[in-house]
C-alpha cells in the first residue's frame, strides 16, 4: 500500500511537469510513428539513408540538452528553456504537413528534436529540484511513466487518425499540433520555476559568480557521475531508434495503418515498470533495477532478432518496454543522486550529450546493418552493447552513498 500512500506526498509541481510531458509524448509519437513510412512511401528514401537521418536528428536533439542544461544553471531558470522547447514542437509540425521534399521533413524532425533537447535536461533539473530526497525515485518514476502514457495515447489516436483519413499522412501529423499546444499552455501559464536554484548556505557574491562559466566548475561533478555516465552511454548503443523496430514488424506482416501498436505496447510497458521501479528504488539500491533492465535489453533483442510472426514481435515490444522502464527513469535519478544542486543542469546536459552521442552511433549502425544484412541484424549489436554496460554497472557506486540533497 505504500506504493498508493506515497502519492500523497508527491508535490504539485512534479505532476503538473508530468501532464505537460504527457500532452508533448501525444504529439510527437503521432509523428514519430509514421514518419518512416511517410518518407519511404512519399519520397522513396532507402533504409539506410533513414538510419542516418534518424542518427542526426536524435543525435542533435542530445548535444542541444548540453547547452540547454548549462544554460538552466547559468541563469537559475528552468522554465523558460521548457516553454520554448514545448513551443518549438508546435511550430515543428507545418514541416510534416506541406513538406515537398525529405529536407522539409528532415527539417521538421530536426526542429522537433532540437525541442527536446533544449527542454529535457530543464526539465529533469526541475524535477529534481522540486522532489523529495526520500521520494526523488518515485518523482523520477512519476514523470516517466505520464510521458511513456502520453506515448500510448499518441499511438492509439495515432491507428485512429490514421484509419478515419483513409492514410492521409499530413492529416494526421496536423493534429498532432493539438496536444502540443496544451502542453505549451500547461507550461507557461502552470508551472512555476523552482525556488531553490539558489543555495541559501553560499553568499550572493557566490551566486552570482555562477553566470560566469568556469570549466573548473566540472571537477565538482563526482568520480561516480562520470563512471554512471559512461555506462549509460553504453546503454544508448543498445538503444537505436525504435523505428528499427517497427520496421521489423512490417517486415513480419503488420499492417501499415497498426504500425502505432508496436509503440503503444513498448510504452505501456514503460509507464508500468518505470513508477515501481522508481518508488522501490527509493528503498531498494538503484544499480539492481538498472542490471535487471540490462539483461531484459537481452532478451528484448533476442525475441526481436528471431521472431518469424508479427506475435513475436509483439512479445519482444514488450519486454523492450520493461527495460526502457527500469533503466531510463533510473538513470537520470541516479543523475540527479550524484549531481550538485547548482550544477544539475549542467550535469544532465552532460550526460544527454554523451548519450545522444551514443544514439547516433546506435542508428547508424543498425540502419547499416539493417540494409546489409537485414532487418533481424540491428538486434545482435544490441545484444553486444547490453553485455558491456551490464559490466560496467559493476563500477558505479551505490546512490546511498553518493545522494545529495534537493
Amino acid at each position: 500500500m505504500f506504493l498508493i500512500r506515497s502519492l500523497k506526498h508527491v508535490p504539485r509541481e512534479i505532476w503538473l511537469i508530468s501532464l505537460a510531458n504527457l500532452l508533448v509524448n501525444i504529439a510527437s509519437i503521432i509523428t514519430f510513428s509514421f514518419t518512416p513510412f511517410f518518407l519511404i512511401a512519399t519520397f522513396g528514401i532507402s533504409r539506410l539513408s533513414f538510419g542516418i537521418i534518424e542518427g542526426v536528428v536524435e543525435g542533435s536533439s542530445w548535444v542541444i540538452r548540453v547547452l540547454s542544461g548549462i544554460l538552466s544553471d547559468w541563469m537559475h531558470k528552468r522554465k523558460i528553456l521548457m516553454a520554448i522547447g514545448y513551443a518549438l514542437v508546435t511550430i515543428s509540425r507545418p514541416f510534416f504537413i506541406f513538406a515537398t521534399s525529405v529536407t522539409w521533413v528532415f527539417s521538421g524532425r530536426m526542429i522537433d528534436r532540437i525541442a527536446n533537447g533544449m527542454q529535457a535536461p530543464a526539465r529533469e533539473a526541475l524535477t529534481a529540484d522540486y522532489a523529495p530526497a526520500d521520494l526523488r525515485g518515485l518523482c523520477f518514476g512519476i514523470r516517466q511513466a505520464c510521458g511513456w502514457i502520453g506515448s500510448v495515447i499518441g499511438a492509439l489516436l495515432g491507428i485512429v487518425a490514421m484509419k478515419l483519413s483513409g492514410d492521409n499522412f499530413r492529416l494526421v501529423f496536423a493534429l498532432s499540433a493539438i496536444p502540443a499546444i496544451l502542453a505549451s499552455v500547461i507550461v507557461w501559464v502552470f508551472i512555476k520555476d523552482s525556488p531553490r536554484l539558489v543555495d541559501p548556505e553560499k553568499p550572493e557574491s557566490a551566486q552570482k559568480k555562477r553566470n560566469q562559466f568556469r570549466f573548473s566548475d566540472l571537477k565538482q561533478l563526482s568520480r561516480s557521475y562520470w563512471i554512471l555516465t559512461a555506462v549509460s552511454s553504453a546503454y544508448m548503443l543498445a538503444r537505436f531508434s525504435e523505428s528499427f523496430i517497427t520496421l521489423r514488424a512490417e517486415n513480419l506482416g503488420l499492417e501499415r495503418a497498426y504500425i502505432p501498436v508496436v509503440i503503444a505496447i513498448i510504452n505501456l510497458a514503460s509507464a508500468f515498470s518505470s513508477y515501481p521501479a522508481g518508488i522501490l528504488s527509493d528503498r531498494i539500491d538503484r544499480r539492481i533495477f538498472v542490471g535487471l533492465g540490462l539483461l531484459t535489453v537481452i532478451l528484448s533483442d533476442i525475441i526481436l532478432a528471431a521472431s518469424t510472426s508479427v506475435t513475436g514481435i509483439f512479445i519482444g515490444s514488450m519486454t523492450w518496454g520493461i527495460q526502457v522502464g527500469l533503466t531510463q527513469s533510473l538513470f537520470v535519478t541516479m543523475v540527479a543522486d550524484r549531481a550538485p544542486k547548482s550544477l544539475r543542469g549542467t550535469a544532465f546536459g552532460i550526460y544527454f550529450l554523451m548519450s545522444g552521442f551514443a544514439m547516433f552511433i546506435a542508428s547508424s549502425i543498425a540502419g547499416w546493418l539493417s540494409h546489409v544484412m537485414g532487418h533481424h541484424a540491428p538486434f545482435y549489436s544490441g545484444i553486444m552493447f547490453s553485455c558491456l554496460s551490464l559490466w560496467g554497472l559493476f563500477f558505479v557506486t551505490s546512490s546511498r552513498k553518493k545522494a545529495t540533497t534537493p
